[in-house]
């Protein structure tokens, strides 16, 4: 019985190590990807190309929703994010990429962008979207007043468990 105590003791104190190893690295891991996220948001909300495609949302009869999209795309792929949104200084939803059904319809509830509209400067977030999990910034727009924000996002799925369980050994799952 002492036997048994004992080991049973060493592989939960074991465990418990493991574990907050584990959330350490995580911890670590999401803080590095949201200052790149940042940088890089703060970085293209401060491009003169990018507010100028923004701000068409104000004049209607030259407001094109698909060069925003457009737009959207190209600095997805040049960043190397999986997620663009752009909305007006309201929070309305105006390019999304990859497309979504929620374009021309309020998303100033999501977290991140709740908290820059509320504080007028960049907020991150993990949230979930249609059933993924995202970690998520949000910036102003400026030009000079904000005509708008910027999200950018990281997916967290199994490609952050794979590199997680690479450094730390343990298992990982994400549940949403």
């Amino acid at each position: 019985g002492l036997t048994q105590w004992v080991v049973t003791r060493d592989a939960q104190a074991r465990l418990g190590h493991e574990l907050q190893t584990t959330g350490q690295v995580f911890a670590r891991f999401l803080r590095e990807r949201e200052l790149r996220l940042q940088t890089n948001s703060t970085l293209l909300a401060s491009d003169f190309a990018l507010k100028r495609v923004i701000a068409t949302h104000f004049d209607p009869v030259n407001y094109d929703p698909a060069t925003l999209a457009s737009a959207g795309l190209s600095y997805r792929e040049r960043i190397g994010v999986e997620l663009v949104w752009m909305t007006d200084e309201a929070g309305m939803l105006l390019a999304a990429s990859p497309n979504n059904t929620r374009v021309g319809q309020s998303i100033a509830d999501l977290a991140p962008l709740r908290e820059a509209l509320q504080r007028g400067e960049a907020a991150a977030a993990i949230v979930q979207i249609d059933g993924n999990l995202f970690q998520l910034v949000a910036v102003p727009v400026f030009a000079p007043d904000v005509i708008g924000y910027l999200l950018l996002g990281h997916a967290i799925d199994d490609s952050v468990a794979a590199e997680l369980k690479s450094e730390t050994g343990s298992e990982v799952t994400f549940l949403t």
